[in-house]
């Protein structure tokens, strides 16, 4: 029990105290959690409650003496509050407070008592040992409107005679109920017309739980029934009470003998509760009526339907009830409305209304009396016209011109139940129905022609003309085997002879039909009890001996027998988390709040939600105005707030508005989506906020915002200095303080209360863990009631409740030339004796290297199959129960393919319609040598089995082109499939990321000028396998690598050698090829360096974080600007050489010098800052495989599609301008050259010099086309394939890769060689090292 202290807080005029939940779990196909409260409000009965001397009471001091713990209490279900008052004590916060509190006195209540002051028992308690089952049981057996109706009384309304009173529904449902004015449908145009509370219960929420369907839920107190004729409420019994109410009017206009004797043969002729006596038998009504009735008169005299139909009767009608008739009424109104329907009948004008005869002969059943039926046949026929109800139903959706039967519907790959006396219609493929327990859907629905019914005997589809010929299940049936696993002894002979139950074990009792009697136990109620509408009658004592009755009411209703309706805004939640956030565990707060400067909350509700344990759940939840009434001239909103409970972490807030704040009752059905864990945008800068911070609410159409006040403040603009402080314990978080002054507080994981001062030790209980292997506990709300009271977040997502549970696992192989792509889908089947049940799909990416691979998985299922990207499917293993902890090894065989029926039928069974191919099924399987053990088409998988030595087919629908979208959920980015692992709440989203997108979430994308060794070998490297034992593309690349540093570091020290003498660096041509050597050296350091730490870091030898994280920013960058820094500088030389002969004797040596200094270092920052993006844009991912645990790091450059272009761009023009200046530079050098010997050798041709000058300068022109010619494999490959497109053109890429690397390696065979000059230094620079080498030689020794 809890608001124990309410009246303490609030005074005697308290909205509810002393409250105790009800918590209601309904586990269907959707769970649904909802807390009933019960309590006692403003109106019930004050009661001055005496101590009971025969219930023990302990002082707070005498209970610490006695070392009774806050956790005693609790197990003794004392109230919450005070057992909170006993914590707080016990943490001593001062001598006199203690003192004070040491006083509090705890009462001892007996099993049957609870309460304060142990005032409230359980009425029959010798039945009753909780008070859950006392709830139960008391509406399982009690009709909710024995004697009276409960009522809204906050709005003027003369609803009829009594006990006719206003229904909440009522308001605004398109009928006017009101005789006295339209009150209750004013301003109702500004109603939305889809708002959740104006929809009908779905009818499976009214026939499941049915011992519970009488609890004032909010599925049936908070919803409208537009199906009824008196009112749409959807409260059982009200319509019935309406209806005895209206023909209890005594009308002034017609004697009161005429009134009686009309109603007692109209209504109940047969009982004599409306005749009242006066009739002694049927005829001497009549005799009455023809005496003393009018010609015409209504009955009743008040209107019937939608508040503007009455009913009228002639005096000659007693004849027709004389034949044994039943005479319909006179349909009277003073509107058009209903004009068209009786556009072919004759009016009769009366008491000022037009008046048509009705006509009931399209009423299935006879008419004998006026009934609840009868009206509502009237009340179906003319809703369609009435301009209001007509409006918002959901019956005028015309049905379809086809008579489809009504069958009971399941799941959607489970064929309906099948009646064989009303066989389906059909087109071939698909039969067509309707849900008998879907009563909003009226379009047929349809399934694939069911398998194992096909030639059964048992007709149950029509027949349908096709290609000439009627088709049914049971025609051309002889390639059937009719005695098979679904027919064999099923108690029906399936074959014309009866073989199929030869031999059959007849002492079984397979085909009885066994009844089952449910008994139930009547409760025992006390004459005293009082009647408490919807409410729950609670005995409450006085004293020793004095005690009387008291109503709790939930929360729905108040007054002092529960027999108000309160207004309320009610609540249907369903959550979703992101992959993020499914094993956080989030405190929620729902506040109701006003517009107001105070910004008063006028209640809130807290629990906690878990993706791993609540992901079906839709919780459903009341919110009230802390006034009754409420103030209309306010303005309503939800307030929701969202935090990581361990963390306290801010996850952000909703908002959603409570518009037309007139109505009684609003219901919200939300699907609130979690804020990401990496949210931003969060912070606004409202200047209002003067002492908090402005926070944007998340997931909005409008810009809407708040102010989250600091501590101590409150209010719109967190300008209200509270004047009560938070009482929220010291390690809580408190989020404010409501209209009823109490704290909200959001307590820590393990600590539980209205302000956190218990400890909750269910995870722990006697110092025993709950959960195994260090596994995170968390304690469910204890309102909740879950069994356990527990869950365990397991290392690798839930499992179980402990996590012991193992999963299952295949070790699979694949035979030596079983040719797969790098991916495959492995399909986890559960069969059922006519369907697939379960479906699971998976995926696994297979490297080139792995001989097997590790799979696994939880979920229920009994047969496994793989299928490749290219939709072959092989069949792996099966069993007739599901896997349960199995470790299994297979291989899987090109001969366990599963062939397509292209493959085993002639053209002309490939192309019959499936109605008739699908009776050759059984033939592939008997067919000695077809030895694949299944087989498929685009509709069916079928499997092969053996029954009573024959191999028979076994087929299910099996989807082939199923959508991998996670269920509608898809988080995964870039065209990515996602696939979920588990089951309900356990499951998990995995993305397989199309090509060029890699990532968790495939939210990478690996761009084309971005590929790096990292993309090419990264998945070709085994960890924890040894270099011997890699791949042979690792294999080759080491042996690569070595040969590339080694002649890379020769090419290097030479030009480097070359190049230090002084008389080759007079000119800026020698600067730029001394720069060209140790640009080449730092290329050959850095590619080294990236490949082996590539290698270490992937064989898991390199761990370390910081210096991956390094590495990643700065080799791949690196590597970059120099590899295009040697380019330039090769362009350089050969601009050098063309200004020289340009210039020829006017030439400046020091000033070539000068500017080829400064060329290099403006090269040197340009391609720093040219790419500079790059650095910027990588980052390290981590890829965990959780069926084998290994781990990758990856380091991963991600650029959005300007910076793409920009990428691009960039290489497009680094590739080819350094190469377009060599070609110009050349020509002009050769050109100039040759003209300027043609002025001096005058005798010459200049075109015989200028080939004379190309052959000795050849050289000029090769090495850049070389060069480029080297480079251009990669520059195609990108452009062309954008990205690698699988693991298998890492060979393509690789050889890209490595011959991209060859001009930088190039620079002395390029420069150095041909050049006479050149060589002749490098000798010379070469004989002086040896003479130096010899002579330190000849002194050391």
């Amino acid at each position: 029990m809890y608001h124990t202290d309410e009246i303490s807080n609030n005074g005697m005029n308290a909205l509810h105290y002393h409250c105790f939940d009800y918590p209601m779990v309904k586990e269907e196909s959707i769970t649904t959690f909802e807390l009933i409260s019960y309590c006692i409000n403003e109106q019930s009965s004050k009661f001055n409650i005496q101590p009971n001397g025969y219930i023990s009471n302990l002082t707070f001091a005498e209970l610490s003496k006695q070392k009774i713990s806050s956790e005693d209490l609790y197990s003794w279900f004392a109230p919450i509050d005070l057992i909170e008052l006993y914590q707080l004590y016990l943490n001593k916060p001062s001598a006199s407070i203690n003192e004070m509190m040491g006083k509090e006195i705890f009462y001892n209540c007996t099993k049957e008592r609870f309460g304060p002051m142990c005032q409230y028992e359980l009425n029959n308690t010798e039945i009753y040992t909780d008070i859950e089952k006392y709830v139960e049981n008391y509406y399982q057996n009690r009709n909710p409107f024995m004697n009276n109706l409960t009522c809204y009384i906050h709005l003027q309304c003369d609803r009829g005679p009594s006990p006719s009173c206003l229904d909440w529904a009522e308001i605004c449902d398109g009928i006017l109920n009101c005789l006295d004015g339209r009150f209750d449908e004013e301003h109702c145009s500004q109603v939305e017309i889809n708002n959740a509370v104006y929809e009908p219960p779905l009818q499976e929420e009214l026939t499941v739980n049915r011992e519970k369907l009488n609890l004032p839920t909010l599925l049936i107190e908070d919803a409208k029934c537009r199906e009824k004729p008196l009112t749409s409420s959807c409260i059982s019994g009200r319509q019935e009470r309406l209806f005895e109410a209206i023909f209890s009017v005594k009308d002034d206009h017609i004697p009161h003998n005429c009134s009686s004797a009309f109603k007692c043969v109209l209504v109940q002729y047969k009982d004599g509760s409306i005749c009242n006596g006066l009739c002694r038998s049927y005829q001497e009504c009549l005799e009455f009526i023809n005496r003393e009735c009018p010609s015409m008169f209504n009955m009743p005299n008040i209107p019937i339907l939608f508040g503007d139909i009455y009913f009228a009767y002639e005096k000659n009608d007693s004849i027709k009830f004389a034949r044994g008739e039943f005479p319909d009424p006179y349909i009277c109104y003073n509107n058009l409305l209903y004009d068209d329907y009786f556009i072919d009948s004759e009016m009769l004008p009366f008491n000022g209304r037009k008046c048509y005869r009705f006509y009931s002969s399209e009423f299935s059943a006879k008419v004998d009396s006026f009934d609840l039926e009868y009206l509502k046949f009237i009340y179906n026929k003319l809703k369609p016209y009435n301009q209001y109800s007509s409006m918002n139903s959901s019956e005028s959706i015309l049905k379809p011109d086809k008579d489809y039967p009504g069958v009971q519907c399941y799941s959607d790959n489970q064929i309906p139940s099948i009646n064989h006396d009303h066989p389906f219609p059909h087109d071939g493929e698909y039969i067509y129905y309707l849900c008998d327990n879907d009563k909003n859907n009226t379009q047929p629905k349809k399934h694939n022609i069911l398998f194992q019914s096909i030639c059964n005997r048992l007709p149950e589809l029509l027949p349908k003309l096709i290609n000439e010929q009627n088709e049914t299940d049971e025609t051309e049936c002889e390639y059937w085997a009719c005695n098979n696993l679904h027919t064999r002894c099923n108690c029906f002979w399936n074959c014309e002879n009866g073989e199929d139950e030869f031999h059959c074990d007849t002492s079984l009792t397979l085909c009885e039909n066994e009844k089952i009697q449910n008994k139930m136990i009547l409760q025992k109620r006390s004459e005293n009890e009082i009647q408490c509408y919807r409410g729950l009658p609670v005995r409450i004592w006085l004293n020793n001996d004095e005690s009387t009755f008291i109503c709790f009411c939930p929360h729905s209703y108040y007054g002092s027998r529960c027999e108000y309706q309160n207004q309320r805004v009610s609540l249907a939640i369903k959550f979703q988390a992101y992959s993020d956030s499914r094993q956080t565990l989030f405190e929620i707060i729902l506040q109701l709040i006003d517009d107001s400067n105070e910004r008063i909350i006028h209640s809130h509700v807290q629990f906690t939600y878990l993706f791993a344990r609540d992901c079906e759940t839709i919780f459903y939840y009341y919110l009230l105005y802390s006034t009754r009434p409420k103030n209309q001239t306010k303005t309503y909103s939800i307030h929701v707030d969202i935090y990581e409970k361990q963390s306290f972490i801010y996850r952000g807030s909703l908002w959603f508005p409570v518009n037309n704040t007139f109505l009684p009752v609003h219901r919200f059905d939300l699907t609130i989506a979690i804020p990401l864990d990496d949210f931003n945008g969060e912070h606004c800068s409202k200047h209002e906020c003067i002492h908090g911070k402005c926070i944007k609410y998340h997931d909005t159409q409008q810009d809407k915002s708040f102010c989250q006040c600091y501590p101590h403040w409150s209010g719109q603009y967190c300008t209200i200095p509270n004047i009560l402080n938070c009482t929220c314990s010291s390690d809580s978080l408190c989020i404010g303080i409501d209209a009823h002054s109490r704290s909200i507080c959001v307590c820590p994981l393990y600590k539980f209360g209205p302000r956190c001062f218990l400890k909750d030790t269910i995870c722990e209980l006697n110092g025993i863990k709950r959960c195994n292997n260090s596994d995170q506990c968390i304690p469910s709300d204890l309102n909740r009631q879950t069994l356990p009271p527990y869950t365990c977040i397991c290392s690798k997502g839930p499992r179980s409740d402990y996590c012991e549970q193992e999963e299952n696992k295949i070790y699979l192989s694949f035979e030596e030339n079983f040719h797969l792509l790098e991916t495959i889908l492995i399909h986890f089947i559960k069969i059922e004796t006519t369907y697939i049940s379960k479906r699971t799909t998976i995926f696994k990416k297979i490297s080139s290297m792995k001989e097997s691979i590790v799979i696994s998985w939880s979920d229920p299922s009994n047969r496994i199959l793989i299928e490749d990207l290219k939709q072959n499917i092989y069949f792996i293993d099966s069993q007739d129960a599901a896997y349960h902890k199995v470790n299994l090894t297979k291989q899987a065989k090109l001969s366990d393919r599963c062939p397509h029926i292209n493959e085993l039928f002639n053209k002309t069974i490939v192309d019959y319609h499936l109605i008739r191919r699908i009776k050759y099924y059984h033939v592939p399987c008997q067919t000695l040598s077809f030895n694949f053990p299944c087989f498929h088409d685009d509709v069916y998988l079928c499997f092969c089995y053996d029954h009573e030595g024959q191999r028979l087919s076994d087929c299910f629908q099996f989807n082939h082109t199923m959508k991998y979208d996670c269920l509608g959920e898809n988080e995964c980015m870039n065209d990515g499939q996602c696939f979920l692992i588990g089951s309900k709440c356990t499951k998990k989203a995995t993305c397989l990321c199309p090509s060029c997108s890699y990532g968790g979430r495939c939210q990478f994308t690996a761009s084309r000028f971005s590929l790096s060794l990292d993309n090419i070998l990264g998945y070709h490297i085994q960890p924890s396998i040894s270099l011997i034992n890699q791949s042979n593309i690792i294999k080759t690349s080491i042996a690569l690598n070595i040969i590339f540093v080694l002649i890379g570091l020769i090419n290097g020290i030479f030009t480097m050698i070359t190049f230090k003498n002084k008389k080759l660096r007079e000119v800026g041509c020698g600067l730029y090829l001394l720069g060209s050597s140790i640009t080449t050296l730092i290329i050959i350091v850095l590619f080294a360096l990236k490949f082996w730490i590539l290698i270490f870091a992937q064989m898991s030898q390199i761990s370390n974080r910081s210096f991956l994280n390094i590495q990643c920013l700065l080799l791949d960058y690196l590597l970059r600007i120099f590899i295009h820094m040697d380019q330039w500088l090769n362009a350089c030389v050969a601009c050098e050489r063309a200004i020289t002969i340009v210039r020829g004797a006017s030439f400046d040596k020091k000033k070539s010098i000068k500017i080829a200094k400064f060329t290099i270092i403006l090269l040197l920052i340009f391609n720093i800052f040219i790419f500079i993006h790059e650095p910027l844009y990588r980052h390290l991912i981590d890829d965990i495989d959780e069926d084998t645990n290994e781990k990758r790091i990856w380091c991963v450059v991600t650029y959005s599609s300007s910076l793409e272009i920009y990428n691009s761009t960039i290489n497009t023009f680094q590739f080819f301008t350094p190469f377009i200046i060599n070609l110009i530079s050349a020509f002009i050098l050769i050109t100039k050259k040759s003209r300027q010997q043609s002025t001096i050798q005058l005798k010459r041709n200049f075109k015989d010099i200028l080939k004379e000058n190309y052959r000795e300068h050849k050289h000029l022109f090769i090495a850049p086309v070389i060069l480029v010619i080297l480079a251009l494999p990669r520059l195609i490959i990108s452009y062309i394939s954008k990205c690698m497109q699988s693991s298998n053109d890492s060979w393509l890429f690789l050889t890209g890769y490595f011959i991209s690397l060859i001009p930088a390696m190039l620079t002395f065979i390029v420069f150095v060689l041909p050049s006479k000059f050149y060589k002749k230094e490098f000798n010379k620079t070469i004989v002086q090292y040896q003479t130096i080498i010899q002579r330190r030689l000849h002194i050391a020794s």
